[in-house]
């Protein structure tokens, strides 16, 4: 009797089993067809087109304006007396600015015991440093660079050096020593933030608070709001291939053909008018 029970349970186990498998394999089958059937999602996504803005389709009140030279009082150009003793001036915002001569510091060479400059076989000398010879030469202003925070710098088509420094305006070395020119020698101001060459050898400095200087070699050029130019906070400057100048600053872009300033913001579909960059 107990041998009956036990094999009648042992059954009913076995046919649990066969069930449960065979609901398994029902249930496999059931969901491979059916994923079968069902279709792919799509997996692409669509992207916005970029806004565009033409700026011949603005309305005349936003359209780029242009400022043209001719209408307004020139640009004042500043000599810069050439040696020491000459001094000029001229009137900034109603108030009389004294210029000097730039002061030339050449830098500290080695000398022998009486004095003599000690140079070599191409009869260079040799510039001094500290910690003896090494890949990297470190000039500060100690050295007559016009302040240790350099903001910019250039290398211009005659191989010199050009540094804008943070408060005390721009550093010329041309490999014997450094020449320094601030607002005193005519400089617009002392905080720069960009350096370029124009393809007529001019250099253009920009500014914080005195928009763009343009040096010739012998005297400055400054632009500043009131002349035309779109902000007196200048960051960047470019050239473009028919030497237009672009300038990039706190109140948008000015376009610069030699003869006008044409002013781009916002209004017409700049995105910022903070332009750091070009």
């Amino acid at each position: 009797m107990k041998s009956s029970i036990f094999g009648l349970l042992s059954n009913f186990n076995t046919m649990k089993v066969s069930i449960f498998s065979i609901s398994l394999f029902l249930l496999f089958v059931f969901a491979c067809s059916e994923n079968k059937d069902k279709p792919i999602a799509n997996t692409n996504f669509s992207r916005a087109s970029p806004l565009i803005t033409k700026i011949n389709e603005l309305a005349d009140s936003v359209k780029p304006y242009q400022i043209t030279l001719s209408d307004q009082l020139p640009p004042q150009t500043i000599q810069i007396p050439k040696q020491a003793g000459d001094f000029s001036s001229y009137l900034n915002d109603g108030e009389r600015v004294i210029l000097e001569p730039p002061k030339v510091m050449p830098l500290l060479v080695l000398k022998d015991e009486n004095g003599t400059e000690i140079k070599n076989d191409k009869g260079e000398s040799y510039i001094l440093g500290e910690g003896g010879m090494a890949q990297f030469t470190t000039y500060t202003s100690d050295d007559g660079l016009a302040l240790d925070a350099v903001n910019s710098s250039l290398m211009d088509s005659r191989g010199h050096l050009w540094f804008g420094t943070s408060g005390g305006g721009v550093s010329h070395y041309d490999g014997t020593g450094f020449t320094n020119y601030s607002t005193v020698q005519g400089l617009a101001a002392n905080n720069l933030r960009s350096i370029i060459e124009d393809q007529h050898g001019n250099l253009w400095f920009g500014t914080v608070g005195g928009g763009a200087s343009k040096f010739d070699g012998r005297s400055f050029t400054n632009f500043i709001t009131s002349k035309g130019l779109a902000s007196d906070v200048v960051y960047s400057i470019h050239e473009n291939k028919d030497c237009e100048i672009w300038i990039g600053g706190g109140g948008g872009i000015s376009l610069y053909d030699g003869k006008s300033f044409t002013n781009y913001i916002d209004e017409q579909g700049l995105r910022a008018n903070d332009v750091l960059a070009f």
